[in-house]
C-alpha cells in the first residue's frame, strides 16, 4: 500500500534592512521551504524545494539605491544551458551505470543462489523419498540430517503399505526442505529483485560583466555559480526479452537510424542528439520504482558602480569620484522533483578536442580527400 502522502506545506523566512532616505525599506534576506509528509514507512521521496536569496554587503555613498533579494535572480545571467547540460550529463550516467553488467550479475546472483538451492533439496526430497520407499529408514534420514538416535524415537513400520504413515513421521524433516522449494520458485517466479541505482555529476563557471558606458560611468560584476544534479531510483527487469532487445537498440527505429548516418557520430561530440533520441525507449524492459531528481544551484554576484564627475570650479578642471555604489548577493536553491524526465537537446559544454577524436577527424578527412 502506498503511504498517505499530504500537503504541500510552505514556510517563508524574510528579514529587512535599514530604511532608505526615502522610505523604502529593501528585504535582505528571503528563505522559502515547501515539503511534502507521508506516513509510515516513510520510504517514498517526495517533491521538496528550498530557496535561498540574501544580500551578504551594502555601501552607497548618498544611501539612494537600495538593493532587495527580489534582485538576486537575473535574467541576464547565462546559466540555463549549464544546468540542462549538467542534467543531461547526470542523466547519461544513470543509463550507463543501469547497463553495466556488474550490476545485472549482482542482481542475477540471488537468482543462481535460489536455482542451486532448489536442486540441492530436490535432490535430497528424491533421495528421502526412495530410500522411504525402500524401507531404508537410516539412509532416509541422513538424507533428511537426521541422526541415528533420534530415527529410534520414531513409530516407523517396515511394510511399503505404510510409507504415508512413515512419511508422517519425518514430517519434521521433510518439511522444511518443502519450504526451501518453495521460497526457492518464488525468488524465480517474481523476476530480478530491485536494485537502487545512483548517480550526481556538477559543474561551475565564473565570469565578469562589465557595462560601463563611459570612463565616468563605471559599472562591472563577478558572478560565480555552481549547479548540481542527483539521481536515483529502483530498478528491475520486468521483461528480461525486451531489455536484451532494447540493450541491442531493435526497439528505437530513430536511434538506429541515426547511427546510420554518415559521421552522425562527429555530430554527437557537439550535440547531444543521439541521447535524446535514445531516451524515448532508454527503459524498455524496465521498471523504475520510485524515480526521482535533484538539483543545486547556487551563486554568488558582486556588483561596483561608480559615477565620476570634473570640478569645473578649480583649477586644472580635476576628475573625482562623485558617488559609488557596490553591493553583494549570494542565492542557494535545492529541488527534489519525482520522476525522471529525459535529456534536453544541447550543446554539449566546450571542450579540447582529445586526440582520439583528432585522430578521427583527420582520418575522415582523408577519406574524403581520397574520394
Amino acid at each position: 500500500m502506498v503511504a498517505p502522502i499530504s500537503g504541500p506545506f510552505s514556510k517563508t523566512i524574510s528579514y529587512n534592512g535599514p530604511a532608505n532616505q526615502y522610505g523604502f525599506v529593501p528585504q535582505w534576506l528571503q528563505i522559502k521551504r515547501t515539503w511534502y509528509r507521508q506516513r509510515k514507512p516513510y520510504n517514498l521521496p517526495l517533491a521538496y524545494s528550498l530557496d535561498s536569496r540574501r544580500i551578504t554587503s551594502f555601501f552607497d555613498t548618498d544611501a539612494s539605491n537600495y538593493r532587495s533579494v527580489s534582485d538576486v535572480w537575473w535574467s541576464f545571467v547565462p546559466v540555463q544551458d549549464m544546468v540542462d547540460n549538467v542534467y543531461n550529463r547526470c542523466y547519461a550516467k544513470f543509463v550507463n551505470k543501469i547497463s553495466d553488467t556488474a550490476d545485472m550479475a549482482t542482481n542475477l546472483a540471488e537468482h543462481r543462489e535460489a536455482c542451486e538451492m532448489m536442486t540441492t533439496r530436490v535432490v535430497q526430497l528424491y533421495k528421502f523419498t526412495r530410500a522411504l520407499r525402500r524401507l531404508r529408514f537410516g539412509d532416509a534420514a541422513d538424507a533428511l540430517g537426521i541422526s541415528r538416535h533420534e530415527l529410534k524415537k520414531m513409530n516407523l513400520r517396515s511394510s511399503s503399505k505404510a510409507f504415508g504413515k512413515n512419511w508422517l513421521e519425518f514430517h519434521f524433516g521433510w518439511s522444511p526442505l518443502i519450504g526451501d522449494i518453495s521460497t526457492a520458485m518464488d525468488i524465480l517466479t517474481s523476476g530480478l529483485p530491485p536494485f537502487k541505482v545512483f548517480t550526481k555529476h556538477s559543474a561551475g563557471k565564473s565570469f565578469k560583466t562589465n557595462d560601463s558606458t563611459n570612463n565616468d560611468n563605471l559599472h562591472f560584476g563577478t558572478t560565480s555559480y555552481y549547479a548540481g544534479c542527483k539521481i536515483a531510483a529502483h530498478i528491475s527487469v520486468k521483461n528480461e526479452n525486451m531489455w536484451l532487445a532494447n540493450r541491442l537498440g531493435l526497439l528505437n527505429p530513430l536511434a538506429l537510424a541515426w547511427e546510420l548516418v554518415p559521421f552522425s557520430f562527429v555530430l554527437d561530440w557537439f550535440v547531444n542528439l543521439n541521447d535524446v533520441l535514445k531516451s524515448f525507449t532508454e527503459f524498455y524492459g524496465l521498471s523504475l520504482i520510485n524515480p526521482f531528481h535533484t538539483e543545486y544551484h547556487t551563486l554568488e554576484r558582486t556588483e561596483n558602480h561608480e559615477w565620476y564627475a570634473y570640478a569645473w570650479w578649480l583649477p586644472g578642471n580635476p576628475r573625482y569620484r562623485s558617488r559609488q555604489f557596490n553591493w553583494s548577493c549570494a542565492f542557494a536553491s535545492v529541488t527534489r522533483t519525482t520522476g525522471l524526465p529525459g535529456p534536453t537537446l544541447r550543446v554539449r559544454p566546450a571542450k579540447v578536442l582529445s586526440w582520439q577524436r583528432g585522430l578521427t577527424a583527420a582520418s575522415l578527412l582523408v577519406q574524403q580527400l581520397k574520394g
